[in-house]
């Protein structure tokens, strides 16, 4: 509210009118309010309002002016008196409104004096109360007024700082757009024109549209125009310097209050940087889609061509040219089309670059011709973009590890400006292609080297079959030689074997004689050649032959081979040597124009080593052969000499011991054998009489095990009860020579069936044995024990141990053990073999060990 247009409003009225706040203190007043309740003398402003009422009628007040400040109502009556300073109080007709003012709402209060009103009474005038009623509204229409005009004074200021200081064109302009009625500042910065020219010629903003959007932008127009369609467009604006703004353009249509179109108001805003940002999004995605299209495809693909043609579509597709072109160039001479996309005439010719050209390249240079009708090129390079109608050109080198690989080309048909993202973009792609060429080049490296690890495997494998095959071969050679001992037979394995080879023809094995240089075949296999090999093996080209297979070297030559062959052949020779000596050699024939292969001959000459060793064994067989049925023979004759011997002794013998007794006999009846020495000699020629009958008998009963044993007497033997007695003969024995005798028979000893004559001769033999070889003082141990199938008898007795070597012959014929004075102790050496025979005989087994002093004699029987 303006205070001063009150004031001057309050001072021309003849009524109490006063503006207070909501705390009820006077902020003006009328100069009728100051005269009636001051009479002049003072002022009412700042003072409150209810001070100068009647204290009774101060509530009602206060309650009505509340009322009003809560918001029920624009306007109240109350009826009250007012209290003057030196005068009576007097009844008013106070009417109370709300008005608005600059520092908020504020009450209008208006008195109408009623001292016509008697105390008590409450009727006004009639015509005083529509004077006071008009005076209101006037005052009211007055104040509205003002407002508005004030307002519309702010509103066109603040219109016009706004749109002189906002960022957007604006502009205002009558409904048929044919006449501009305002338009901003800005308009100048963006159209780059004056807006006085606008003015002029309101059309001249659409003669600055980019032409490719000039028809569009008409036609939006004209559709606004014609259907009332809301105008809402992007377009470019081609400034007088020829730079381009983009422009967001959009209306709206103000109505006057009968609904008719009154104004056209437009707001332009320069959108230039976010359609720069979008491109340059865009082609940064775009950027990152060819990327990555490329890298997706390099991973799906090794092939380098199928890599460069989808990088040539894909490069021309984003730059938006007519051509790109990738060449291979070779270290010397022109480039080849790797890979090429056209919308062009597609190129045929090769590329020829100089040396200074290359040179660059190498470098990592890239060129840029943008205009080829006016940029200075090299002649060369001119005359080529002429020839292929190229308008801009753009080089990108390729490199691999330092060296050129070869170029990307990209052409357009029309002069361009090549940007720097795009040079930047080709050369990102040009990084990638080389990654791409490394990949098919390591790619073509590993299938190079596929290809030569499945050759060598498959030669590798194809050898190891041969070997597998050849090692069976000579498995089955070996052992087929080794099961036999009869020289023809291995020969005849060996050639049927190695006939058997899929490039031999014919085999045979000739064996050297008492002459060293005649050898005869001894075995063939294949189409018969004998006399035709026979004849190569003497004839004068095999003589060379001859010194190298007597050297141990193997060979293999072409030679003509006679009837009934009349052809060339490749013969192979290995010598079969026996401690390096040779005993003949190993022949094969195969076609005259092929030959064996080293592993071939390899094999053949292990076969023959193989042979040789066969052969060896074979003749020392025979050897031994005829050595053992000598033996035999000779073994044969001993045997028939001894039985004969045998035989021939025992009958002098026997009748020497007649003799012997009959002597005894006559000497007793002379009684000179009680005064003489006679009975001493007797008793010398009766002992040895009766060794030469045992051993007499040890060799006919040894005689008669070995050629036709008796049938065996089984009897069943308590072994408890059996030993005892043949063990206590000897005990006097043992006493005489200061050994002791002990036996010692497990308590649950069994029974056994056996030929109790043949056991007691065993027994008696052992323990003759220990008591003749136990050294004084001594000990000789005999013990029996059993297990569920043997029963075993011990014959122990002190004594020096035995070596191994001597245990192992101990039952050998006529062997003894080598001792410092055997003559002490008598005896041929056939006891314990009689013992083993015996044993035999029995079913049973005989051991011997020697160990810690013990010499033990261990029978086993079956029970």
């Amino acid at each position: 509210m303006n205070a001063e247009y009150y004031r001057n409003l309050y001072e021309a009225t003849p009524a109490i009118q006063m503006t207070v706040d909501a705390a009820g203190v006077i902020l003006l007043a009328s100069r009728w309010a100051v005269d009636h309740l001051t009479h002049g003398e003072e002022s009412l402003i700042n003072q409150c309002l209810w001070s100068w009422v009647v204290p009774a009628d101060r509530e009602d007040g206060e309650q009505v002016f509340a009322a009003l400040w809560q918001g029920e109502g624009d306007r109240r009556v109350w009826y009250g008196r007012l209290q003057p300073r030196r005068t009576p109080p007097f009844w008013v007709k106070m009417t109370a409104s709300r008005v608005p003012s600059e520092g908020g709402e504020v009450l209008s209060v208006v008195c109408d004096r009623l001292s016509w009103i008697l105390p008590g009474e409450r009727e006004p005038d009639r015509r005083e109360a529509e004077l006071v009623a008009l005076n209101e509204t006037l005052f009211r229409k007055l104040y509205e007024e003002e407002q508005r005009q004030r307002d519309l004074q702010d509103s066109e200021e603040k219109f016009r700082q706004l749109a002189e200081n906002i960022c957007e064109v604006f502009w205002v302009a009558t409904p048929a757009a044919d006449q501009i009625l305002y338009i901003s500042p800005m308009y100048e910065q963006v159209w780059g024109r004056s807006r006085e020219d606008l003015y002029v010629n309101p059309q001249a903003w659409i003669e600055s549209i980019h032409p490719d959007d000039r028809l569009r932008v008409a036609q939006a127009f004209r559709e606004r125009a014609e259907c009332g369609k809301a105008f809402e467009q992007e377009y470019r604006v081609v400034r007088p310097d020829g730079a381009i703004r983009w422009v967001r353009a959009r209306d709206f249509s103000i109505y006057d209050e009968r609904g008719e179109l009154y104004r056209i108001v437009g707001i332009g805003e320069d959108v230039t940087e976010r359609k720069l940002a979008e491109a340059a999004a865009k082609r940064q995605l775009e950027r990152e889609r060819l990327m990555g299209a490329i890298a997706r495809y390099m991973c799906q693909t090794l092939d380098l061509g199928d890599v460069l043609a989808m990088v040539a579509d894909e490069v021309r597709r984003f730059l938006e040219v007519e051509r790109v072109v990738v060449y291979r160039l070779p270290r010397e001479g022109p480039g080849a089309i790797a890979a090429q996309s056209s919308l062009m005439v597609p190129l045929r010719e090769p590329l020829a670059l100089s040396r200074a050209e290359r040179a660059l390249y190498v470098l990592g240079s890239v060129q840029r011709v943008e205009n080829a009708q006016t940029e200075k090129a090299r002649v060369s390079e001119a005359r080529r973009l002429r020839r292929w109608q190229v308008g801009a050109e753009l080089v990108v080198p390729l490199r691999q590890e330092g060296a050129l690989w070869g170029v990307i080309l990209v052409h357009s048909c029309l002069p361009r400006s090549w940007l720097p993202s795009e040079v930047d973009l080709l050369e990102q792609v040009a990084a990638q292609v080389a990654v791409a060429i490394q990949q098919a080049s390591l790619y073509q490296q590993v299938q190079a080297l596929n290809l030569s690890l499945e050759q060598q495997i498959w030669e590798r494998t194809v050898l190891l079959k041969q070997a597998l095959a050849a090692e069976a071969m000579f498995k089955r050679i070996t052992e087929r030689m080794r099961d036999s001992l009869d020289e023809m037979q291995i020969l005849h394995t060996v050639v049927q074997e190695l006939r058997s080879l899929p490039e031999v023809d014919y085999c045979c094995v000739a064996l050297f004689g008492e002459e060293v240089a005649r050898a005869a075949i001894a075995a063939e296999a294949g189409r018969s050649l004998l006399p035709a090999l026979q004849g190569v093996l003497t004839s004068r080209e095999f003589a060379v032959a001859h010194e190298q297979l007597h050297r141990g070297e193997r060979f293999q030559t072409c030679l003509w081979v006679e009837a009934p062959l009349n052809d060339w052949a490749t013969i192979a020779a290995c010598p079969i040597l026996d401690n390096h000596h040779v005993l003949g050699t190993v022949l094969l024939l195969v076609g005259k124009n092929t030959s064996l292969s080293e592993s071939r001959l390899e094999l053949v000459q292990q076969v023959a080593n193989q042979c040789a060793i066969a052969l060896r064994q074979a003749r020392l067989y025979q050897t031994a052969q005829m050595q053992v049925e000598e033996l035999e023979r000779l073994n044969v004759l001993k045997d028939d000499f001894l039985s004969t011997v045998s035989h021939e002794l025992r009958t002098p013998v026997a009748s020497i011991k007649m003799a012997t007794q009959m002597l005894e006999v006559t000497l007793q009846q002379t009684q000179i054998l009680q005064t003489t020495s006679a009975g001493r000699y007797l008793a010398i020629l009766r002992a040895e009489c009766d060794r030469e009958i045992g051993l007499i008998d040890d060799l006919l009963d040894l005689s008669r095990l070995e050629v036709r044993p008796e049938a065996l007497t089984l009897t069943t033997l308590n072994l408890a009860e059996w030993l005892p007695p043949i063990v206590e003969t000897f005990q006097e024995r043992s006493r005489d020579r200061a050994l002791t005798l002990r036996l010692e028979l497990d308590p649950a000893l069994p029974s056994v069936v056996s030929d109790g004559d043949r056991l007691e001769r065993i027994l008696r033999e052992l323990l003759n044995n220990a008591c003749k070889y136990t050294p004084a003082p001594g000990e000789i141990l005999v013990t029996a024990q059993a297990t569920p199938e043997n029963v075993f008898i011990q014959i122990k007795n002190t004594g020096a141990d035995i070596p191994p070597v001597e245990l192992s012959r101990m039952f050998d014929k006529f062997y003894r053990i080598p001792v410092g004075a055997r003559w002490k102790y008598s005896g041929t050496g056939l006891g314990l073999a009689l013992v083993k025979k015996l044993v035999s005989y029995l079913g049973g087994a005989i051991t011997v060990t020697s160990a810690e002093g013990w010499i033990t004699f261990t029978v086993q029987l079956v029970r």
